[in-house]
């Protein structure tokens, strides 16, 4: 049986196309994403989804006031669809332990730069951030430094004693009964932000660059409502990424 792909990557591929095909030129500006939704028959918040990863991939920019515009055309895209949840968790729980560093707020531009507001309203309150380390047990070194973004109502979840040894959306699950569906995975190359300097490279010059993969994940309810984002870099000069799938029979 064929995997229900989410609207919101469907309409993100289209409108990628349409760059690299010259539809939508360089510094065309883009229909407001409340006449997009009307338009597509889509909600408004699949709109928003799919042109923050468009966002991401630096094809297009969205300011307050100018709109959202081209930036420039669209090279190839490679796009992989994974059939379990299971592959997001990344690493090995028994080689790497979980430190929570601290929980708070989300800043309102954290909210913004991330498309945290599938509504377009940023409300007080409505997500949070847990500033993560995780460390590999044998050699007590770091392996990857995270921004996790939860909504408010999932906080509980770091009460539970699992937390650290499974991944957060099998507690919201137990915890909750939501049914989270849909999952992405994106990467981009960048540098260490100031929080993960203090661990990859403690002794290193503020000025001298510490090079990264960042991850953002994020993960669904079955409405298409988003529960969960988090920012996850791994830092160092060099590295691998791999993943096993297990293929359907």
């Amino acid at each position: 049986m064929s995997q229900r792909v989410p609207r919101y990557e469907t309409l993100s591929l289209d409108l990628a196309h349409q760059i690299a095909a010259g539809r939508l030129p360089v510094g065309a500006t883009l229909p407001p994403e409340r006449q997009m939704a009307h338009d597509l028959g889509v909600s408004r918040s699949t709109v928003r989804e799919a042109l923050r990863r468009l966002e991401m991939r630096g094809l297009i920019s969205r300011r307050q006031g100018a709109g959202t515009v081209v930036l420039r055309t669209a090279g190839s895209t490679y796009t992989m669809q994974l059939h379990s949840l299971e592959t997001f968790s990344l690493y090995d729980l028994d080689e790497t332990r979980l430190e929570i560093l601290g929980l708070s707020a989300a800043e309102p531009e954290d909210v913004a730069r991330l498309g945290l507001a599938q509504d377009g309203l940023a409300r007080d309150g409505e997500w949070f951030r847990c500033e993560m380390l995780r460390r590999h047990i044998a050699t007590g070194r770091p392996a990857a430094y995270t921004h996790a973004f939860l909504r408010a109502e999932f906080r509980p979840i770091f009460d539970d004693p699992q937390i650290g040894a499974e991944p957060f959306y099998r507690i919201i699950r137990r915890m909750f009964g939501t049914d989270v569906r849909d999952a992405t995975v994106e990467f981009f190359a960048a540098t260490a932000p100031a929080g993960a300097r203090r661990y990859f490279a403690p002794d290193l010059p503020a000025t001298e660059v510490v090079p990264a993969i960042r991850l953002i994940r994020s993960f669904f309810e079955a409405g298409g409502r988003l529960c969960q984002r988090s920012e996850t870099w791994h830092c160092g000069p060099s590295g691998a990424f791999r993943t096993e799938i297990r293929l359907p029979d």
